[in-house]
C-alpha cells in the first residue's frame, strides 16, 4: 500500500467509532437518563484503549516514547486513552446538554454536534501529542 494512503483506514475507523459512540450515547441517555453518560464515557474509553492494546504488534525500540518494546501495549493503551477521553467526553457533554432540550430524541443537528464534538475532542490532543513528539523526539 502506498504510504500516502496508509492513514485512510485509520481515519475511517476513527470516524466510525465517533459516530457509533454518539449513537450509543443518545440511546443510553434516552433509556437510562442523562446521568448514565459518565459510565458510557468511561466504558467506551476503556473498550477502545483495550482494543488498541490488544491489536498492538511487536514494537522496535525506536518507535516507542515511554516504555520498553516488551511493554508496547501499555503505551498504546495510554496514548489511546489520552486521545479517547477528551473526544468521548466532549461528545457526552454535547449529548447531555442537547438531550435536555430534545427529550424525544436527537435531530440531525444534535447528532452532528455530538459527532463534531467527538472529532474535535480527539484531534486536539492528537495534534498536541504529534507536535510534542516532533519537538522533543531526538
Amino acid at each position: 500500500m502506498n504510504s500516502n494512503l496508509a492513514a485512510i483506514p485509520v481515519l475511517l475507523l476513527i470516524l466510525a467509532v465517533a459516530a457509533l459512540y454518539v449513537l450509543v450515547a443518545w440511546r443510553v441517555a434516552r433509556r437510562f437518563g442523562r446521568r448514565s453518560l459518565l459510565a458510557v464515557w468511561l466504558g467506551a474509553t476503556g473498550i477502545v484503549a483495550a482494543a488498541a492494546a490488544l491489536r498492538r504488534g511487536v514494537a522496535s525500540a525506536d518507535e516507542l516514547l515511554l516504555v520498553r518494546p516488551s511493554n508496547a501495549w501499555i503505551e498504546t493503551a495510554l496514548l489511546t486513552a489520552l486521545i479517547a477521553l477528551p473526544g468521548f467526553g466532549l461528545a457526552a457533554r454535547s449529548v447531555f446538554k442537547r438531550s435536555a432540550r430534545q427529550p424525544t430524541g436527537p435531530r440531525l443537528a444534535d447528532w452532528a454536534a455530538g459527532f463534531g464534538a467527538a472529532l474535535v475532542g480527539a484531534f486536539v490532543p492528537a495534534i498536541a501529542l504529534t507536535a510534542w513528539v516532533l519537538i522533543f523526539w531526538p
